[in-house]
């Protein structure tokens, strides 16, 4: 008889933390993951492959999202179509399943637009160049990211209603 009770006082704590991490999501938000390719290999033309260490940040990269919540996790990704950049989204979205998209560098308004009306978290993966103005023309706040950084990621968390900013987050990924 304790042995049951004991197995029921469990289940009704497990089933409380449950739907209490549940009331606690913040299911009306969506949040859009940037992040500037992993290291490139230099002077090999203009599609560079990534270096060991691109491999590794991009690992890194994976690693973060695997240790995000479910509903925290990317719904869906997207790349330039360039080897660094497909390379460092790779290892992400070959965890959580869903294929890489293709988006035009030379198109950002109108993919900006695509990602709000998505409403879905989404990881981005792009330049040093265009992320800071894809950050931009979402609402979130960037920097300028040089030539020489790798590694940051921005989340800028949406509300789906209204489209507006709650934050911007810049994290180092890796190293």
């Amino acid at each position: 008889m304790r042995q049951l009770s004991a197995v029921l006082l469990l289940c009704l704590l497990v089933h409380s933390n449950d739907n209490f991490l549940v009331a606690e999501q913040p299911s009306n938000n969506f949040i859009l993951y940037f992040f500037r390719h992993a290291e490139k290999q230099l002077d090999k033309g203009s599609d560079p492959e990534l270096t060991q260490a691109g491999h590794l940040r991009s690992i890194a990269l994976a690693n973060f999202f695997s240790k995000k919540p479910d509903w925290e996790l990317p719904r869906y990704f997207y790349s330039t179509n360039y080897k660094r950049t497909v390379q460092t989204i790779r290892y992400t979205s070959e965890r959580l399943g869903p294929h890489v998209q293709y988006y035009k560098p030379t198109e950002l308004p109108l993919f900006a637009e695509r990602l709000l009306s998505s409403q879905a978290s989404t990881l981005i993966v792009g330049h040093s160049n265009t992320t800071p103005e894809l950050i931009e023309l979402v609402g979130g706040l960037a920097e300028p990211i040089s030539e020489s950084e790798y590694g940051t990621l921005y989340e800028v968390t949406i509300n789906c209603d209204t489209h507006t900013v709650i934050s911007t987050t810049k994290r180092s990924i890796g190293k």
